[in-house]
């Protein structure tokens, strides 16, 4: 609402103001690390190491969530610490990052072009390679289990388009950073404000269209939420038609 319709709902509250930037990033890792770590656990799955495969436990994966989650709780305070209600020069007030140079390095050199883009990015594509290479060496062992092979191209397509929707995000990060401290005119800030926004709802939609992203790559997928919504299965199984045999009689012995 505030960057489309100019309505700045936390500029009426300091506590919804520091609480509001805190929640953003806090989910925002934790749904994009969940998604990383998901991508090395099929990695591990599918590798033909049993030392790697001992990795996939679910008691691992809940320690590790639990890191995550803590780390990214930690991690995120110095947003909800360095933002604050500010009067503009038109005399409004608005909710936005207290003018620190530590803050704002910090911010504009690693945390958005790293944490944000490139960190992700690099992690899904190389597991992701990892995981298509064990998938292929994979593909004509008949001990491979079905539902392992469904959640893999699930999630290996889920992958192509974290990385084209998070791309542009990392590139114009990474050139907001080179340009943090070069004098603008009036026209390309405005122009950068608009590629902000456009990045930021291409980062969005991989996210917003995972359902469909996992409902195009598995059939498997398509039946349990056909069969959730209680859509008949149109699909027309032709039975095998079964012919009858004559045997022929014996004679009977005399």
């Amino acid at each position: 609402m505030s960057a489309g319709l100019h309505v700045d709902v936390a500029a009426n509250s300091l506590g919804w103001c520091k609480v509001r930037f805190y929640l953003l990033q806090l989910c925002a890792l934790t749904s994009v690390s969940c998604i990383c770590y998901a991508t090395i656990d099929q990695y591990f799955i599918s590798s033909q190491s049993e030392t790697l495969r001992r990795l996939s436990k679910i008691s691992n994966v809940r320690r590790v969530l639990c890191i995550l989650i803590l780390f990214w709780i930690l991690y995120s305070i110095p947003l909800a610490l360095f933002s604050s209600l500010t009067q503009l020069s038109d005399g409004s007030i608005a909710c936005v990052f207290i003018n620190n140079l530590g803050f704002i390095r910090f911010a504009s050199y690693f945390n958005l072009p790293l944490i944000w883009g490139m960190v992700p990015i690099s992690i899904l594509i190389i597991f992701g390679i990892l995981t298509y290479r064990n998938v292929s060496l994979l593909r004509n062992a008949r001990n491979r289990d079905a539902a392992h092979r469904h959640l893999t191209s699930m999630i290996l397509l889920h992958i192509i388009f974290i990385v084209i929707g998070t791309l542009p995000y990392a590139f114009y990060y990474t050139y907001s950073a080179i340009t943090l401290f070069t004098a603008k005119t009036t026209d390309r800030k405005d122009l950068e404000a608009c590629i902000s926004n456009i990045v930021a709802v291409i980062l969005y939609c991989p996210n917003s269209c995972a359902f469909l992203v996992y409902y195009v790559a598995s059939a498997t997928y398509q039946k349990q939420v056909k069969k959730f919504l209680h859509i008949p299965d149109r699909t027309i199984q032709i039975a095998p038609e079964h012919t009858a045999t004559i045997e022929p009689k014996t004679r009977a012995m005399t």
